[in-house]
């Protein structure tokens, strides 16, 4: 998992679909796209959501892909934990079409993430993110890498 401002973006390049990414964030107001999911590369999915918060969440984490996130409205709260951790058990089995599973288990921390960051979370990591802090409601946006 990789943590930063979306300032430092560019320091990010993980895996070759990264360049057109970071290209689409710096030139794309995020906050002005509409909810949606947007095939916008070879292996790049966009999608643009809003999701009510919640006192307590579980951890959802994916095999097949990178994720990244970033905040279009409000801030929110995360917390992460290693799907490789003993105390990590399955909820909803790992689904391979939606390349998801959902898990309960120790977390290992959390962070908040506000409009001038990005996270980039990759397969064993586990997250969960839809924390209350401030607000009822969150709007971000996640470009998914197919691996």
């Amino acid at each position: 998992m990789i943590i930063a401002k979306i300032k430092d973006i560019k320091r990010y390049l993980i895996c070759p679909e990264m360049e057109n990414i970071i290209k689409y964030v710096e030139s794309t107001e995020l906050d002005r796209l509409s909810y949606g999911v947007y095939e916008l590369f070879p292996n790049v999915v966009l999608s643009v959501d809003s999701y009510e918060t919640h006192a307590e969440a579980l951890f959802v984490g994916h095999e097949k892909t990178i994720s990244i996130h970033i905040i279009v409205d409000g801030e929110a709260k995360y917390s992460y934990a290693d799907f490789n951790d003993d105390s990590i058990a399955f909820v909803k089995q790992y689904d391979e079409e939606l390349d998801e599973g959902t898990y309960n288990g120790d977390e290992r921390g959390s962070f908040i993430l506000d409009k001038t960051m990005f996270m980039i979370v990759f397969p064993d990591d586990l997250i969960k993110y839809e924390q209350k802090i401030n607000q009822d409601n969150i709007t971000k946006a996640v470009f998914t890498i197919g691996l």
